[in-house]
């Protein structure tokens, strides 16, 4: 309480800055890597604090991080750029609904995922696992049934990574 800003770590003089900029109450915030040098319990006191000062004071806030993951339950809609522009801008629950994982042996895989819109694969050994983007039906999930393959949902954190990576676009 008695240190001067310029003595402050930088997690402090991110988290003073935040507090300020938050009080102002502005109709729209834009917070630009607000997590910066914040170690793991101060990242989740920012979470709650940023939830509680929406509450309070509903309005527009724009959070520009790389941590999405973190931030991902508290988010409405995303905008993703890749090379300086809009690669997505969506809902968070549309996005989400339109990625998912296959995984299983690389055979089965690579007989499922021909023809559709995949982001990664990852292997090892015999095993594979590809995110894909598209909409899954009832026919696609007795094939991978009948392939003996694994479907899962994709993390936000993941559809960023791929969304952005030059050799997926």
């Amino acid at each position: 309480g008695k240190k001067k800003f310029h003595h402050l770590s930088l997690g402090m003089k991110t988290m003073v800055s935040t507090v300020i900029c938050l009080a102002s109450n502005k109709e729209v915030i834009l917070l630009d890597e607000p997590v910066l040098g914040f170690d793991a319990i101060m990242r989740v006191e920012f979470y709650d604090m940023l939830t509680g000062s929406f509450q309070k004071h509903p309005r527009i806030i724009i959070v520009s991080t790389h941590i999405i993951e973190e931030i991902s339950d508290l988010l409405e809609r995303v905008i993703i750029l890749r090379d300086h522009e809009i690669a997505v801008d969506d809902s968070v629950e549309n996005l989400l609904r339109s990625g998912y994982s296959v995984s299983g042996a690389e055979e089965a895989v690579h007989a499922f995922i021909r023809g559709r819109r995949c982001l990664n694969i990852d292997r090892m050994a015999s095993f594979a696992s590809a995110a894909l983007l598209g909409t899954l039906s009832e026919e696609d999930r007795s094939r991978a049934a009948e392939l003996g393959l694994e479907l899962g949902a994709l993390e936000l954190q993941k559809l960023f990574i791929y969304l952005t990576n030059e050799e997926a676009a």
